[in-house]
């Protein structure tokens, strides 16, 4: 879809170059001919060439949760956190919907988990699904986000 809209936009673009060139006037005018075919699509995409201002970036804050208070429940985020860091997911959390993380067979919510275990943290069903829902929500909205919970 992104890709159509974006082709549209530069065939519009060329168009109202081509219209500027050949009336020689800066105004636009309502010329209804098509002045490219199928063939001139590459040379729109390489002659305008640019993507869209990417998203704004989200704070995934740096892994200490110091204004957690519970020692348990922070060694719990802690150990999320560097899970999701060292399988470079943070990007895949923030674009994925996640039914369940406990009942998933997704492969990357799986490689979380395991590293999860190969740091050293014993979770339960529960502190897992509550751990990996806490990512979730940092990766999508900010760790400034998720420390407004905590005040």
């Amino acid at each position: 879809m992104f890709y159509y809209i974006k082709l549209k936009f530069l065939i519009d673009i060329k168009r109202i170059v081509y219209i500027i060139t050949k009336t020689n006037t800066m105004s636009v005018t309502s010329d209804t001919t098509n002045p490219l075919t199928e063939t001139d699509t590459e040379s729109v995409i390489s002659d305008y060439s640019f993507a869209p201002p990417p998203p704004p970036q989200v704070s995934i804050g740096d892994g200490r949760f110091a204004y957690v208070k519970d020692k348990r429940t922070r060694d719990m985020l802690q150990n999320g956190w560097q899970a999701v860091t060292m399988t470079e997911s943070w990007h895949y959390l923030k674009n994925v919907k996640v039914e369940s993380f406990l009942w998933s067979d997704d492969p990357t919510i799986k490689a979380i988990g395991y590293k999860m275990e190969e740091l050293g943290e014993s979770h339960s069903g529960t502190t897992y699904a509550i751990t990996m829902r806490a990512m979730e929500h940092i990766a999508k909205h900010g760790d400034a986000s998720y420390k407004s919970f905590y005040k």
